[in-house]
């Protein structure tokens, strides 16, 4: 079986990030989950790294200093030792419908999968049609 990191990057979300793969923590399809800090308030980061001390499936880094949204995702991404990654911003949540959604698809290294719902209630649906094909 293929198995999938998690890459989330996170900005002052203590709860949200926790919760955000709370539902596939166990989901043997899951083989990390690399939470990146991009130099939260300490207290924040103090408290993911409480909890994620206890989550031996989850790696929880911190940047030197604050890289931005767009760089914060490579910097999480760049870490995750699967072949495949999802990322997934700290605000939304992942579920097992979710994970079987994406193992009902064709694996291949030219496919980017994107979600067209995210929960809580980001709805791109009327876009889903849309497909990019990378390669040659």
């Amino acid at each position: 079986m293929k198995q999938i990191s998690i890459a989330i990057p996170t900005y002052n979300r203590y709860e949200m990030t926790i919760e955000s793969f709370y539902e596939v923590y166990n989901d043997e399809r899951i083989k990390e989950i690399v939470i990146v800090d991009d130099c939260s308030d300490i207290e924040i980061f103090t408290n993911l790294l409480n909890i994620c001390d206890k989550l031996s499936k989850v790696k929880l880094l911190r940047n030197k200093r604050n890289l931005d949204c767009y760089f914060n995702k490579h910097e999480a991404i760049s870490n995750c030792d699967s072949d495949y990654c999802i990322i997934l911003d700290s605000d939304n949540i992942i579920d097992k419908s979710y994970l079987d959604k994406i193992y009902e698809q064709e694996w291949d290294e030219d496919t980017i999968l994107m979600p067209d719902f995210a929960k809580p209630n980001f709805d791109y649906r009327e876009y889903s049609d849309l497909t990019l094909h990378l390669g040659n």
